[in-house]
């Protein structure tokens, strides 16, 4: 449930998930079992082996004690946390637990819709009973993540993983009984499944038993400079706050909505990636455990929380190098940084976002990776209203908005639509995120269309444009006799023409835009699509 990409799940995907796990679990506890029976019968265990032995003894006794006093076999909650923490102090991963958990206490595998209405019961998820998708919230996964101990998810510890050593990847796997026979990318992925806490990993699993605390914290900041790039203004001074920075910026990342590019910058990287790749298709697919056989696929990719650094990422250094060679993009430096600049369309990137620009919010714009002063905002607010009526098809005539401005007035938009009709486009940008204010912009609008009129034109409608209105403001608008007046949000605006841009249309239904009042967006957008 909390591995990436498995935030939307159909039912049957679930099921086949559920099934190809429990498929694993049950190898997993027959390998360990015969591990335990070996550790038992030696005189002298390796001290892994006594560890598991020591868990197990607890386990068992906790478990079976009941049946002392005549009652049924169970595990209470302290005694729960007593083991919990005793599997902290000898370091077990969630999958050691498991595996030693289910050699004493039978594991009971559910069907599949007894499984789906356990998880719904508990909140964990929300199922859409029409089209049987199954929704886990990013902070029920979050919280499930923290309360197992796993830290950071999948794919921050793949990053980790792919940047250690082979020394450093066997020394885990020792620790964890994991085969190491197997190749490096084996490794990484059954060392994924363990469930390890990544303090743990590097602080104490990668490192020999003799290395001092010094080498240890050198060779984690090394990891985050050298090996991850992550420039952080402060990394800590001992071991463990180095590696709670590094968690810290895992987490903070994740929590970032932030793609770094616009949708068709994103689907750009992986046209050229997957060109360059061929294995990019199903190294996703298998990474993320998504179903369709295609997923080179901006929106869904983003829809199961995969962002185009997370695609970079799944590639080896060498491979992003020739992807650098190939598509004339420097290799010096940071090469994931350097191939996210290459595909990085600011000015789509501001589209999609035009409602944090249209709320003055420079946090927020910053959080995107967009800068921009305080002084900047109101003309980029109108250059990406303009910009999306060019998409609409529309002609946004910026000889004509300079030929009419005069000393005291200066149109924001005006759309030409020929025969000496227009329409006039006022953009509003306020930091309430709330505008209600109608008698000044009645006033302003009043004198734009005498100025039109003046020039010999006509005004064939009036359009404000704004992050949101308040009900008192278009009221105000619906009634007005004196005004052609529609309202238009930053959010309706970017939806219309993504409608548009979708639909088979060849010209803008410019009439939908004429109804008086606060216009629906996703009314006109089903328009479009028809």
């Amino acid at each position: 449930m909390i591995r990436d990409g498995n935030g939307v799940m159909s039912r049957e995907w679930f099921g086949q998930l559920y099934k190809n796990d429990l498929k694993r679990v049950k190898s997993n506890i027959r390998s360990f079992k015969t591990l335990l029976n070996d550790a038992h019968s030696s005189l002298t265990p390796t001290p892994r082996q006594r560890d598991y032995l020591i868990y197990r003894n607890c386990l068992k006794t906790a478990f079976e004690n009941d049946a002392l006093i005549n009652r049924e076999k169970h595990i209470s909650w302290e005694e729960r946390t007593v083991l919990n923490t005793l599997a902290q102090g000898l370091h077990l991963s969630n999958q050691e637990i498991r595996c030693i958990r289910y050699n004493i206490i039978p594991l009971e595998p559910l069907e599949l819709d007894d499984a789906i209405r356990a998880l719904r019961d508990a909140g964990v998820v929300f199922v859409h009973r029409k089209t049987n998708t199954l929704y886990i919230p990013d902070e029920f996964v979050w919280l499930i993540r923290r309360i197992q101990g796993s830290e950071l998810s999948r794919k921050f510890l793949r990053r980790i993983l792919r940047n250690l050593s082979d020394a450093e990847l066997n020394r885990v796997a020792k620790q964890h009984s994991i085969d190491r026979s197997l190749d490096r990318d084996g490794k990484i992925v059954a060392i994924l499944d363990e469930g390890l806490s990544v303090t743990q990993l590097l602080t104490n699993d990668i490192f020999q038993p003799t290395a001092s605390r010094s080498a240890r914290r050198d060779r984690v900041q090394a990891l985050m400079e050298k090996d991850l790039e992550i420039d952080l203004p402060k990394y800590g001074r001992s071991l463990e706050q180095k590696v709670e920075s590094l968690v810290g910026y895992f987490h903070d990342l994740e929590r970032d909505s932030s793609s770094t590019l616009s949708a068709d910058g994103y689907t750009e990287l992986l046209n050229d990636m997957g060109k360059q790749f061929r294995q990019l298709n199903r190294l996703l697919k298998n990474s993320y455990e998504l179903q369709p056989d295609n997923v080179l696929d901006s929106e869904l990719l983003q829809a199961h929380g995969v962002t185009p650094r997370d695609v970079i990422y799944l590639l080896s250094k060498s491979e992003l190098k020739e992807f650098c060679t190939a598509n004339e993009i420097s290799a010096r430096g940071n090469v994931v940084a350097n191939i996210i600049k290459r595909y990085r369309n600011v000015d789509d990137l501001l589209f999609e976002n035009i409602d944090l620009v249209g709320a003055r919010d420079l946090n927020g714009l910053a959080e995107k990776g967009l800068s921009l002063k305080e002084s900047e905002i109101g003309r980029v607010y109108e250059k990406l209203v303009k910009q999306a009526f060019e998409k609409l098809g529309l002609h946004v005539d910026e000889k004509l908005q300079k030929k009419l401005r005069t000393s005291r007035l200066d149109l924001d938009v005006v759309v030409n639509l020929g025969n000496d009709e227009v329409i006039i486009v006022e953009c509003k940008t306020v930091k309430s995120r709330i505008y209600d204010k109608y008698s000044p912009i009645k006033r302003q609008l009043l004198s734009y269309e005498k100025l039109c009129i003046n020039a010999g034109l006509r005004v064939r409608h009036h359009l404000v444009i704004s992050n949101s209105f308040s009900e008192d403001f278009v009221g105000d608008c619906e009634y007005d006799d004196e005004l052609n007046l529609s309202l238009l949000t930053s959010r309706g605006i970017r939806r219309i023409t993504e409608a548009y841009e979708e639909s088979s249309r060849e010209a803008f239904p410019i009439k939908v835009l004429f109804k008086a009042g606060l216009l629906n967006e996703d009314r006109i957008a089903k328009v479009l699509s028809k």
